[in-house]
């Protein structure tokens, strides 16, 4: 390399797949070095998404397991008439 002048120092001069990690400089790739899609759950270390990775009212309930299917999740006044089954309500949940 030390024959050539530094105007011919391209990316040229290099064997496809020479270049590793740690040739790289700390913070030369970033997220537009990554292609769409690429990253996924394999990625992830444990417990690393948080709270703040997760859009607001994007975790519906089929997001849910069933086990955490509660009256906890219905708003107070939130059930009619119109969702109670046929037979539901009878004598004994009424108030005397």
């Amino acid at each position: 390399l030390a024959h050539l002048a530094k105007e011919v120092y391209t990316s040229d001069l290099l064997p496809d797949g020479s270049i590793t990690g740690v040739k790289l400089a700390e913070g030369a790739v970033n997220g537009q070095h990554l292609q769409p899609d690429s990253i996924t759950g394999g990625h992830l270390a444990e417990q690393s998404v948080e709270e703040r990775h997760v859009r607001p009212g994007s975790i519906t309930l089929a997001h849910l397991a069933k086990e955490v299917y509660t009256s906890d999740l219905l708003p107070d006044g939130s059930i009619t008439g119109v969702k109670l089954a046929e037979g539901a309500v009878n004598g004994q949940h009424l108030q005397p």
